[in-house]
């Protein structure tokens, strides 16, 4: 392809400014295109991120039951990104932000649910323990809306191209389809023959339509895999299927 009199031959050779040009945000999930998310983070500014990533929960400890917390993670400080390079970063999820596989679900759960945070729990109700019965429903954190159920859905659509026709296929083929984002991240740890162990992640919610489940996938510090996130969040929703 010819660009403004360059030849390219894929996305490695186009500047962030070129691929903005080029694609748009649903060929940019589709593709898990770096440069696009780091030109719209330039474009939208640090403060704008800072307060999305805010509002969707990460940074923040959640309380999963009484004395039983998730980690809070990490957010950039305004201070680092103020430097371009680290603003680049965190634009498509690295850098210094750290996030939980809690935090993560929580933000897929919000595409889900149209828009509305709800943070994650992870026990219901206390029960009898002769009966079985409830004796007692927790409360929980109510919900909040962060995003407007237009939204919600357009994302949730682009997710479902993600799957159908971009980097996590191995989800495709699902009863009622699914959608969901593939993500790489580097964690500067190396083995003695000098290959970068990595954290490779997969976040989707099934069905595609009214979906019921969201389910993350990490595996931590990998290699090699025998199996894609994409595949494994596959077979964990064939299982929730064949379970009714």
């Amino acid at each position: 392809m010819n660009l403004k009199g360059r030849d390219f031959l894929t996305l490695l050779d186009y500047t962030p400014e070129e691929i903005a040009y080029l694609v748009d945000l649903a060929a940019a999930l589709e593709k898990s295109c770096n440069g696009y998310f780091i030109r719209l983070g330039q474009q939208l500014g640090a403060e704008s991120l800072l307060d999305a990533a805010k509002a969707f929960g990460f940074g923040q400890s959640l309380l999963l039951a009484e004395g039983f917390a998730a980690e809070a993670g990490q957010l950039p400080t305004p201070q680092e990104l103020a430097q371009s390079g680290q603003l680049a970063n965190f634009s498509f999820g690295q850098g210094s932000l750290l996030a939980t596989p809690m935090q993560v679900a929580a933000l897929f759960n919000t595409l889900a649910a149209d828009g509305v945070y709800r943070a994650p729990y992870v026990l219901q109700a206390t029960l009898d323990e002769a009966t079985g019965q409830p004796v007692e429903t927790l409360s929980h954190p109510r919900g909040r809306r962060v995003i407007s159920a237009q939204n919600a859905a357009l994302l949730r659509a682009m997710l479902v191209q993600v799957v159908q026709q971009g980097t996590a296929q191995d989800a495709a083929g699902l009863s009622g389809g699914a959608g969901g984002k593939t993500g790489t991240a580097q964690t500067g740890q190396f083995t003695p023959e000098g290959t970068e162990r990595c954290n490779l992640w997969f976040a989707g919610f099934w069905p595609a339509e009214k979906p019921r489940y969201t389910i993350v996938v990490l595996q931590d510090g990998a290699i090699h895999t025998a199996y894609s996130g994409a595949d494994i969040f596959a077979q964990v929703c064939t299982a929730l299927e064949a379970a009714g």
